[in-house]
């Protein structure tokens, strides 16, 4: 089975991320627009400060950038098209928030969800500096993700 870019893991997304159709900084001051596109990593020509982009244009971008996390996931984590839709949905959605370094920093939970240990593999996202202080709500609701595989 491939990854799958499905329109649950785009609302998921679009939830965490928010949709913001102007260039804004984040909390950590990068610059950013759409559905969490970072223009410090991917710059988009035309697109700085006082730039607005449509709602059509937001998800293109996000579609874009979900192709290249799926990439990476394919080429780093092999083993991940084996997972059931919503567990890849999580593993798609911290990559993309984190990107692959980040993610590559989880070596327990990585091996817990290889081996296919999903309440170990939940434990690990929560046991986190990204689930205590950087993004508590989402990991929570992620690592349920994870452990029910819905």
């Amino acid at each position: 089975m491939a990854l799958i870019i499905s329109p649950k893991l785009l609302h998921l997304l679009a939830e965490d991320e928010g949709v913001i159709l102007i260039y804004y900084l984040d909390p950590k001051q990068i610059p950013t627009i759409g559905i969490g596109h970072n223009l410090r990593a991917n710059p988009l020509p035309g697109i700085g400060p006082g730039s607005t982009i449509t709602l059509e244009r937001a998800y293109e971008i996000l579609q874009t950038d979900l192709a290249k996390v799926v990439v990476y996931i394919e080429h780093n984590f092999p083993w991940a098209k084996d997972l059931n839709e919503a567990r890849q949905a999580v593993l798609i959605s911290m990559v993309f928030q984190l990107g692959i370094g980040g993610v590559l920093g989880f070596r327990r939970f990585l091996k817990a969800l290889q081996a296919g240990d999903y309440a170990v593999a939940a434990d690990e996202m929560l046991d986190s500096l990204w689930a205590r202080e950087d993004s508590p709500n989402r990991a929570k609701r992620l690592s349920k993700m994870m452990r029910t595989g819905r």
